[in-house]
């Protein structure tokens, strides 16, 4: 297989230049399947791993001043493993959500979960509650958009983004726990 130098790939991707992904997705696809696997996700995620990662490497290089301050490779892995790991802090998130709101059903409370409707109403109504800022990071962050994006975006030092992401998320679950709905839901069930 041919070796591109990593100032040719930056220049290919900035320039869209199809020869460049394909060579990307040669050298990496299947790298990306086992990080995938290593993640406990399906091999099938990682062919949407790689095109996310893509996709979050050419919005941190498309200023033609970036510099590599490693190789591209390490950008390229350390980008895709945070994208996993932020999807598997999500599904914690989710999954701890959606428990408390989907309790177990036994036959002689089989109408005891909450209707999709409702679910999607309190999620929308707790997440309005929020302030600004972190009404769009959770917005974003549900969107998999990675933090050093939702920083530059919102004009923010990526530390406190991380910080104020946790902050938000908890005050969703907070929202969502005092939620009407939910509240009669939880004395239901």
């Amino acid at each position: 297989m041919e070796y591109i130098p990593d100032n040719e790939i930056m220049e290919g991707l900035r320039a869209g230049d199809e020869k460049i992904s394909s060579y990307l997705l040669r050298m990496y696809g299947s790298l990306l399947c086992n990080l995938a696997q290593r993640y406990k996700f399906p091999r099938e995620d990682g062919e949407d791993l790689f095109q996310d990662t893509m996709e979050a490497v050419l919005n941190a290089i498309r200023d033609e001043d970036y510099k590599l301050k490693k190789q591209f490779r390490s950008l390229f892995f350390r980008i895709a493993s945070n994208i996993l790991i932020d999807k598997v802090r999500r599904l914690k998130v989710e999954q701890a959500y959606q428990s408390s709101l989907y309790m177990e059903n036994t036959e002689e409370e089989s109408g005891s979960r909450m209707d999709w409707e409702k679910y999607k109403q309190v999620y929308n109504e707790s997440l309005e509650k929020l302030n600004g800022l972190c009404k769009e990071i959770v917005r974003m962050h549900y969107q998999n958009i990675q933090l050093d994006i939702i920083a530059e975006r919102l004009n923010k030092k990526h530390s406190y983004i991380r910080k104020r992401k946790v902050y938000c998320l908890g005050q969703l679950v907070d929202n969502i726990k005092m939620h009407p709905i939910y509240r009669a839901h939880k004395k239901v069930a």
